[in-house]
């Protein structure tokens, strides 16, 4: 070991195994990752810190690491203490390390002789090994490279693995740059293949397919695996997969992955890994079809790591039991975290920002969904209509509390999430949205298409201390704006409430109406109402009177107009708007008295009844015949 290195100490079974580990844990590498985990943190304690908390935290989008940090190592001993034993130089078995030679032969021969002594070091110096055969790694042998910035193994061809490690125990890569597909594309094979083997260390490698390259990593049904200190660039499918279902026991951390590509293969893929037990922590994930691809794995712990600039972020399609810890994710043009199909799922703290679709999406039958002090916002940037969280689709048993959901236009451009937490009709029911903070969503704060089944209160949402919002009187000769809304309670009413919600030209009204007239003895049918006065209006002209509704329940449109009511086609509400429409002449004469102020009011007769609306006049309406004049004239 170099002197003054830093060491890590691990513990397999009862032999402590002490490796060294000044190219995992050195400070320049780990620096800047540690100022992202402060910055992460930030942002995941909410603690009554209002809007100080460090919003968005402070991940630059679409980064990308291309250099190989140099390693401070110089000598065979650097990383090679967890092994006692010979060092075998590969110069001394024939390996030129020049570029040129093919050096398969002569480095294969220097783990044999390892391997025939009982374990040992093979050693690669600062050079250029091309390799035009796989390196079979053998049992208790450790290859270790001089640095990873100038140790490069090479591939020049596509289909094969280049280094393997098949049924061994206690071995170990580090110290090592593997370069895949040099010269043409691949269609299969692995910088670093791992097949049924137990307890293999992969420390301080760099990994670069020059856009040729197929696999990163592959762990395939093997046991306790760490990979530590990992560089991983340019490939054409996974990064690091895990799978086969005999596996269990990986931990991946401290890396950085970056892919190049957005249309094949998932930086992280953990496939049919039914026992579990993965770890990734304080890495950089980018890139990539998927930034996670979670496909039947269990018991899966995420933690301090970005998931960030993949085309359809990070997907759960089949695990359970999953935690994410201070994540990361912001991802383009898809959501940035889909819980689709998996179960017992926890994501605390972290953020789903500046994502092209929903920031986080529970779908397809999810069970068990927990999210806690998450900050969801400025999301829907490729404009299609997408919502900050979103609960679909036969999702059910889903807790969202303390999270922060919302818009900023001066830090997030338009269009912004359009609802902040929106449960759609097809989920699952059983949901449970407590104590958020909601500001700036588009359309509302809260979007409940299944109250029946959910439990909604505590939420805070910042409304616009603009006037009256989306009510507006259209057309000339017309004061500007509506009159502030007045909840007309009738008779038979129990309740009525009506909030503001929304940001800017996107607020709208929001009344829940929760009599129920029927059961009340001695009262009338008459309903109850949302009305806006309209005392600008000039009697003996025509308006066209509109409603635009969504929500649950039955309501219609009615304009009162100082005389008698009309009253439009009622509205079986759902979540696309609908608009009810009107067109009233206002009648000279024969005004009632004290109530001659014509009115544009939201009603129902139907409890309950939970209505989001904007409503707008548009007139006077020019006469269209001598018929038309003659009537306006009363």
């Amino acid at each position: 070991m170099a002197e003054g290195g830093d060491r890590i100490v691990e513990n397999h079974g009862s032999e402590a195994q002490a490796t060294a580990a000044g190219d995992v844990a050195r400070t320049s590498d780990r620096a800047p990752a540690l100022g992202r985990r402060r910055a992460l943190g930030a942002g995941a304690a909410l603690a009554g810190a209002g809007w100080a908390m460090g919003l968005y935290g402070g991940h630059s989008q679409g980064t990308a690491w291309a250099a190989a940090p140099a390693d401070r190592s110089a000598t065979p001993g650097a990383g090679s203490a967890s092994r006692s034993g010979p060092v075998y130089d590969v110069r001394a078995f024939g390996a030129a390390g020049n570029g040129t030679q093919d050096d398969s032969a002569a480095i294969q021969s220097a783990i044999a002789a390892a391997n025939a002594a009982g374990g040992g070091v093979v050693f690669l110096p600062v050079g250029t090994y091309t390799i035009g055969t796989t390196i079979h790694v053998l049992q208790n042998v450790d290859l270790l490279g001089e640095n990873r910035a100038s140790t490069v193994l090479q591939t020049l061809y596509s289909g094969i693995n280049a280094i393997e490690l098949r049924g061994v125990s206690f071995s170990r890569l580090a110290n090592l740059q593997v370069r895949t597909g040099v010269i043409l594309p691949a269609s299969a094979g692995a910088a670093v293949y791992l097949d049924h083997a137990f307890t293999t260390s992969i420390d301080a490698i760099y990994i670069d397919g020059k856009g040729n390259g197929y696999d990163g990593i592959v762990v395939h049904e093997s046991t306790a695996t760490f990979i530590r200190g990992f560089n991983i660039y340019n490939l054409l499918h996974d990064g690091v997969r895990v799978e086969g279902p005999q596996g269990n026991d990986a931990y991946l951390s401290d890396g950085i992955m970056n892919l190049g590509q957005t249309t094949g293969g998932a930086a992280v893929h953990l496939l049919n890994f039914p026992n579990g037990a993965f770890n990734l922590t304080d890495a950089d994930i980018l890139t990539g079809r998927y930034g996670l691809l979670v496909d039947g794995a269990n018991y899966l712990r995420f933690e301090n790591t970005y998931f960030d600039s993949s085309a359809q972020g990070a997907l759960l399609r089949r695990g359970h039991l999953i935690t994410f810890s201070n994540c990361w994710f912001s991802n383009r043009p898809g959501p940035g975290l889909t819980i689709g199909g998996a179960r017992g799922v926890t994501v605390l703290g972290g953020q789903a920002t500046n994502c092209g679709g929903h920031g986080v999406r529970v779908t397809d039958g999810a069970l068990g969904v927990s999210l806690v002090g998450v900050q969801v916002v400025g999301n829907n940037t490729a404009g299609t209509g997408a919502d900050g969280i979103r609960i679909e689709g036969g999702a059910a048993y889903v807790a969202v509390s303390h999270c922060i959901v919302g818009n900023d236009p001066a830090i997030f451009p338009t269009p912004g999430q359009e609802v902040g937490i929106h449960v759609t009709a097809d989920a699952g029911g059983d949901c449970v949205l407590t104590g958020n903070l909601l500001f700036g969503n588009l359309r509302a704060a809260v979007l409940d298409e299944r109250p029946q089944s959910s439990y909604t209160a505590g939420n805070l949402s910042r409304v616009p201390t603009s006037p009256t919002p989306a009510a507006a009187v259209h057309g000339p000769n017309l004061t500007a704006g509506i009159s502030p809304a007045i909840a007309m309670n009738s008779p038979d009413s129990q309740a009525v409430t009506l909030t503001q919600e929304g940001h800017g030209t996107s607020a709208y009204y929001r009344a829940q109406f929760t009599a129920q007239a029927a059961s009340l003895p001695g009262v009338s049918a008459e309903g109850d109402w949302i009305a806006f006065l309209l005392p600008q209006l000039t009697r003996g002209d025509t308006y066209l009177f509109e409603a635009r509704v969504w929500g649950n329940g039955i309501c219609y449109l009615d304009v009162w107009d100082g005389t008698i009511d009309h009253a439009s086609l009622t509205a079986t509400l759902g979540a696309q708007p609908q608009v009810l429409s009107l067109t009233v002449r206002l009648p000279r004469t024969g005004l009632s008295p004290g109530n001659s102020t014509p009115q544009i009011q939201v009603r129902t007769h139907n409890f309950p009844c939970d209505v989001r609306f904007t409503v707008s006049v548009h007139g006077p309406l020019a006469a269209t015949s001598a018929a038309a004049q003659a009537a306006a004239q009363g």
